[in-house]
């Protein structure tokens, strides 16, 4: 019997999503050093390096700051991975009386965004089927897939 260990990995979104201290320059040209808290109802919470916290309504915000509010702020995405297998027997070989089998497997992973935010970055998914070698002791990588998409429905998945 083949003992089938799959390991899936996830999304990787080429973003961090661990606040840190940044340079906010707004239309009108002034800069403040800050760190992103929170956005809400149009309204961005920073940060300052004394700990006072100022919110800002997000038209304030120059296009680059608009662009990385959005990559440290990823969207929730639920994810699920399946694999299906199906058997197929052929007829005896002349060498012996045994019926030789084979096994297909397919696997696949469907992604969905959680919420209705906003979010126009590229996304990579890397999806790895890993299994036991079926006569010995080493892993084996199934399949690999590397896919890029976007949540606008203009990429593939």
């Amino acid at each position: 019997m083949t003992k089938l260990l799959l390991t899936f990995a996830g999304i990787m979104v080429c973003a961090s999503t661990l606040a840190e201290m940044h340079v906010w320059t707004f239309k009108n040209g002034r800069t403040v050093e800050a760190e992103f808290v929170a956005f809400s109802g149009g309204q961005v919470s920073l940060k300052t390096i004394k700990g006072k916290v100022t919110k800002i309504p997000e038209s304030e915000f120059g296009a680059d700051d608009l662009l990385y509010m959005e990559l440290i702020n990823p969207p929730r995405l639920d994810v699920e991975f399946a694999k299906t297998s199906s058997q197929r027997s052929y007829p005896p070989t002349y060498n012996n009386n045994e019926l030789p089998r084979q096994t297909v497997f397919s696997f696949n992973c469907r992604i969905k965004q959680e919420s209705n935010k906003l979010y126009r970055q590229d996304l990579t998914v890397e999806f790895f089927a890993i299994g036991d070698e079926n006569a010995g002791d080493k892993a084996v990588l199934f399949y690999y897939q590397k896919e890029n998409f976007n949540l606008d429905g203009s990429g593939s998945v």
